[in-house]
């Protein structure tokens, strides 16, 4: 309720309050959300979403923290990678890992792409982007990991030189 008054009276903005919601969700006691309506209102008027995020974060961990390990065990069975196709000949690659290895990932990733040196036209990120696509698709001798068939789908007048399809 306290929440839901701030975010009525415009104390609290959309994002604050989406967060204090998803942190709602995670909590499993009556007593601790109850809890958090009384505490989070000051914090969260006076602090940033990030910071927001981080101190509800705590809270979760502080206040049932004898569920901490089942919610860990939780969240580590979701784990898993998506591929979603976008376009012009792009997709997105999202895995949800372990925090301990996507750190080691990301600097992994950094360090290698920065090793090309300023002669490299592409910025960090496209680098990045190679570096992780050619790790993932070649095995350790460098060869391909991966095997394709190409089909290639187009107009039959295209194919006849009578225009110019894509």
């Amino acid at each position: 309720p306290n929440v839901w008054t701030s975010f009525q009276a415009g104390r609290l903005d959309g994002a604050k309050a989406r967060e204090i919601s998803a942190a709602v969700d995670r909590l499993e006691r009556r007593a601790s959300i109850a809890r958090l309506d009384r505490q989070v209102v000051a914090y969260a008027e006076t602090h940033t979403v990030a910071e927001v995020r981080r101190w509800l974060k705590a809270f979760i961990a502080r206040v049932e923290a004898d569920l901490f390990n089942d919610r860990a065990e939780a969240a580590r069975a979701d784990r898993g990678v998506d591929v979603t196709h976008g376009d012009g000949g792009m997709s997105w690659v999202n895995a949800y890992l372990p925090s301990l290895a996507a750190p080691a990932i990301d600097k992994r990733l950094t360090k290698a792409a920065k090793a090309f040196g300023a002669d490299d036209a592409r910025t960090l990120a496209q680098r990045r982007a190679d570096l992780l696509a050619a790790w993932m698709t070649t095995n350790e001798s460098g060869e391909p990991a991966v095997n394709a068939d190409i089909a290639v789908i187009l107009y039959a007048s295209t194919l006849a030189g009578a225009d110019q399809l894509p």
